[in-house]
């Protein structure tokens, strides 16, 4: 009976939705099998792979690879066109990932590749993919990392046997967007790492094959700078320029430990939203579930209240029961509060945890649209000399309220204000990958800045004559964070949610 009703509650309850990822990656090794790539050139990336994939899977058991060659030539097709070849679905069997050998030819275009490989993710099984494995299954939450093997150049030649490790098409010249719109897309839509191992000496090469692997790693040379970077031209990037591909074994250890911290686990979690009238009835409930890497330790694991209009944060003082395996229940009474003022509030969940010897941390809140989660009033608390139990029995005649008649408990008074008030910034998309637009109302010239919950500016532009600001803070971790626009002595503030 206790377990039918907590799953009717379940069904009911509003859904909180993790803001990290699963705890394992899919990660694919991209291979190039152009005509310049020698039989010795793809032994060394073929060894280099399989030590890689090794390392990867026995880091964590949830990771999983496919290996994807791409060319141009394929057992006498024409007219050459670039093409990929999958070897195989995601798979966490060693056996299998390492089963694969040299399947294209001529033509080097990673950046075809990459949209190939987009066709793949997606399910559709594009005519330029050769395989008999047509598509890849990989969920959206699980971090996707990318590995290129290439001795690929910028962009030099033609469709069937040119180098190009960026877009074809024109425009294509040094620092363009379009040059490097699949990676762009796949940096912002899918969360893709890029790891780039490149044999090149060509410093305009070097430069754009930099560009492309994402921030991390080692790397602090010169890249190829554009202005829709997801990285924002940031180093260091996981790029590392040899002579061949052979990877040493302190290489080897070094990206398979990045790629498999990559993985930063989640946080979800349901609850029932509390209004003032509904406050006093505690307890409150917060049950949920939670994923962190294998081998890792919960260091703190944290319930607090995130006041709306001030973004302040009340921690509770509740501490979480596990029930059963990655499972956990927060039973919150009114002792627990650390002194809220009245007012709206979102929960957020904290759970830090250590990994390979450092500290990582998760944030979870509501992300669904619901005016606040909990609705805390000072002046509706009963009288301490009540007792429990007649308190929460009593009828409301016999209930004693310390009531201030010039209060505004509900906040009937503020919401009708700020509803009559027309809205003169507007974020879209909220929620979103960092990546968005701010329309201005009746605003035209001023500041744009945004911080983090704790008041730390992460952002800042002005504009001047303007209906709109774009903003890209797509490198930031996923968390809540204010936009503020200053114009003259008015400031607007609103409240957004990046994944």
């Amino acid at each position: 009976m206790k377990n039918t009703i907590k799953l009717i509650l379940f069904s009911i309850l509003l859904s909180w939705k993790p803001l990290y990822s699963q705890s394992g990656s899919d990660i694919i090794f991209c291979l190039d099998n152009s005509g310049s790539i020698s039989s010795l050139a793809f032994n060394q990336m073929t060894v280099s792979s399989m030590k890689l994939m090794e390392e990867i899977l026995k880091c964590n058991r949830d990771n999983r690879v496919s290996v994807v060659h791409y060319g141009t030539d394929f057992q006498g097709m024409t007219p050459s066109l670039p093409r990929i070849y999958i070897e195989s679905n995601f798979t966490n069997d060693l056996a299998t990932a390492q089963t694969f050998t040299r399947r294209l030819g001529n033509g080097d275009h990673f950046h075809d590749a990459v949209n190939l490989i987009g066709s793949a993710l997606d399910h559709y099984p594009h005519s330029d993919i050769v395989s008999p494995q047509k598509t890849l299954d990989t969920r959206r939450e699980r971090p996707l990392v990318i590995i290129l093997f290439s001795d690929g150049e910028r962009a030099n030649g033609n469709l069937s046997s040119g180098s190009y490790l960026v877009n074809t098409n024109t425009p294509n010249g040094l620092h363009e967007d379009n040059a490097f719109a699949a990676f762009t897309k796949f940096k912002r839509d899918r969360n893709a790492k890029f790891i780039v191992v490149h044999v090149s000496t060509d410093q305009p090469y070097i430069e754009a094959a930099a560009n492309i692997a994402s921030r991390g790693g080692s790397y602090s040379g010169n890249i190829e700078q554009y202005n829709d970077d997801p990285d924002h031209n940031l180093l260091p990037r996981y790029y590392l320029n040899k002579p061949n591909f052979t990877l040493t074994n302190t290489e080897i250890t070094s990206l398979s430990g990045n790629i498999c911290k990559m993985n930063t686990g989640y946080v979800e979690f349901t609850y029932e939203t509390r209004s003032c009238k509904q406050t006093m009835s505690f307890p409150l409930h917060v049950n949920g579930n939670y994923s962190i890497p294998q081998g890792a330790s919960i260091v703190n694991f944290q319930l607090s209240l995130l006041d709306i209009a001030t973004s302040t944060i009340y921690p509770t003082s509740t501490v979480p029961n596990f029930p059963n395996p990655n499972e956990f229940e927060f039973t919150v009474n009114q002792a627990d509060l650390t002194n809220p003022p009245s007012g709206q509030y979102k929960f957020i969940i904290e759970l830090v945890y250590s990994f390979a010897g450092t500290n990582d941390g998760i944030h979870a809140e509501n992300s669904i649209n619901s005016q606040y989660d909990l609705m805390y009033c000072e002046n509706l608390r009963t009288d301490t000399t009540v007792p429990a139990p007649a308190a929460r029995f009593a009828k409301p005649k016999d209930k004693e309220y310390r009531i201030d008649l010039n209060a505004d408990p509900n906040h009937t008074k503020s919401m009708l204000k700020e509803k009559a008030q027309p809205k003169n910034i507007q974020v879209s998309p909220n929620p979103n990958n960092g990546v968005f637009t701010v329309s201005l109302d009746k605003v035209r010239s001023g500041s744009l800045q945004v911080n983090d919950i704790n008041g730390k500016v992460v952002f800042e532009k002005s504009f001047s004559n303007e209906k709109e600001v774009a903003v890209d803070m797509h490198s930031l971790p996923s968390n809540t964070y204010i936009v503020k626009v200053s114009s003259g002595n008015e400031t607007f503030t609103q409240k957004i949610i990046k994944r």
